[in-house]
């Protein structure tokens, strides 16, 4: 009996925040919510937290260890909203497919950057040059999605498909819990 209950707890646990992301972003939605805000919001805390890391002093290891874990928690977050959902409607709906595979291409970027910046961690002074090389590539990547690729979706959305798309977008940011 215990055993049942703690299941159906993980279970609920797992999916019932993937629900109720949907239901609040298509609420918010109706309501008149930009679908794209919450992706623009996330550059900004994705800024924040690249000047965090960069500005940790050499001798903060345990800082920069953070700061690097909330970095990779937020940008997977990101990512997985983008490539399952707004990439996806650029290439099939927005018939920009060559954007698309761009964009795509630019998360695999980052998440060799990633890579590389925590190996160099602990090293003194060369995860510098490694968030510098990130850093670039994460503001050109926002600023090109926030100035051409939203703002072309935005005009091709209907209110209900936004209303869809803006449910979807909480629902996988959701996923990564």
């Amino acid at each position: 009996m215990i055993a049942g209950g703690i299941v159906i707890g993980a279970m609920a646990s797992r999916l019932l925040p993937p629900i109720l992301a949907t239901v609040s972003g298509t609420v918010r939605a109706r309501l008149g919510a930009d679908p794209f805000k919450i992706l623009e919001n996330d550059h900004r805390t994705l800024e924040t937290l690249l000047d965090k890391l960069r500005n940790s002093p050499d001798d903060s290891r345990a800082g920069r260890a953070a700061a690097f874990l909330a970095l990779k928690r937020k940008l997977g977050k990101h990512a997985l909203a983008e490539e399952d959902i707004i990439y996806p409607l650029l290439s099939e709906q927005a018939h920009a497919v060559d954007e698309a595979k761009r964009l795509y291409a630019e998360h695999a970027q980052m998440k060799i950057h990633m890579y590389e910046l925590e190996s160099s961690l602990t090293a003194n002074g060369m995860w510098r040059d490694r968030i510098r090389a990130l850093d670039e590539l994460i503001r050109s990547h926002a600023r090109d999605e926030e100035e051409k690729e939203f703002p072309r979706l935005r005009e091709m959305l209907d209110e209900q498909r936004a209303r869809t798309v803006s449910g979807l977008i909480y629902r996988e940011e959701a996923l990564v819990l």
